[in-house]
């Protein structure tokens, strides 16, 4: 996922595709969600609250609370953040990329 303006407009959340979030991140059927840990590339498990908001007749997904990985990884607008699962365990990892750096095909990749 392109890191976007999420501070400048005040939401502390990833805004994930819905096709995606129901491919990759386990089901929820209430829109408070549920916690979940994704590991990122130094080893550090983080927590964030999975859920999503109602929207027409659809559903819009976050990762609610990741203001503090986005400010450890130095994280700014336009860097990547790449989400993967481990099998056959299916936890998930999470990676990131500056700017700069090319995009490698083998990991999904979510725009906010």
């Amino acid at each position: 996922m392109k890191l976007a303006n999420c501070v400048e407009i005040g939401l502390p959340a990833f805004v994930i595709l819905v096709i995606l979030s129901q491919a990759y991140f386990p089901p929820i059927s209430q829109p408070e969600g549920l916690p979940l840990k994704i590991l990122d590339a130094k080893g550090k498990e983080w927590i964030f609250q999975f859920r999503f908001w109602p929207n027409n007749n659809s559903r819009m997904y976050v990762l609610e609370g990741v203001t503090p990985c986005i400010q450890s990884m130095q994280l700014q607008v336009g860097d990547t953040v790449t989400f993967s699962r481990l099998e056959p365990e299916g936890r998930l990892v999470m990676g990131f990329r500056k700017a700069s750096n090319a995009t490698p095909s083998d990991q999904v990749q979510f725009v906010i």
